[in-house]
């Protein structure tokens, strides 16, 4: 089933759910969707065009050598660090890592980029988490997670060594 199929049969789902509960639910579901369907209609394509130029930029060769696949943990540990500081939301991360998977960085080190830009998010850290939480909270937070990047990297090396395919 594709995932266009499996989003269709979930929404169907919830839908009747939603209705079981309130007959007038769907309604406001439908009415709410489609607001942010065009905020985000208009945020895609600019986030897209973004990656396309951060593409152009990077230098090819210095990211195969720093976040290739032969980079190792080196490489899976910069990549947790590039993303902890990637700011935006997940229409520009995600973008930007496939140019700089495009670019020549292995799996791994796209699965610790991701990770990072989850986990560490130093953008909103300093935003939110520090002036809401405290500082504490938040070096506390950032501890516990500074692993994060670096065991999903290594998990996803061990995964590929195998024989899983990821395409």
């Amino acid at each position: 089933m594709s995932s266009f199929a499996s989003l269709a049969f979930l929404a169907v789902v919830l839908m009747l759910l939603v209705y079981r509960q309130d007959r007038a639910g769907p309604r406001r579901a439908l009415k709410q969707g489609f607001r942010l369907a065009g905020r985000i209609a208009v945020t895609m394509p600019i986030a897209v065009v973004f990656a396309g130029f951060t593409g152009e930029l990077l230098p090819h060769d210095t990211v195969a050598a720093n976040l290739g696949a032969e980079s190792g943990g080196l490489g899976i540990m910069l990549a947790g660090v590039i993303g902890g500081f990637m700011p935006g939301g997940p229409i520009v991360s995600f973008s930007t890592a496939l140019v700089i998977y495009n670019a020549g960085a292995g799996v791994p080190q796209i699965i610790a980029f991701i990770t990072g830009w989850s986990v560490y998010a130093f953008h909103r850290t300093l935003s939110y988490e520090i002036p809401l939480m405290g500082s504490r909270f938040a070096l506390v937070r950032l501890a516990a997670s500074l692993a994060l990047p670096l065991a999903a990297g290594g998990l996803a090396s061990a995964f590929i060594a195998l024989g899983y395919r990821m395409h």
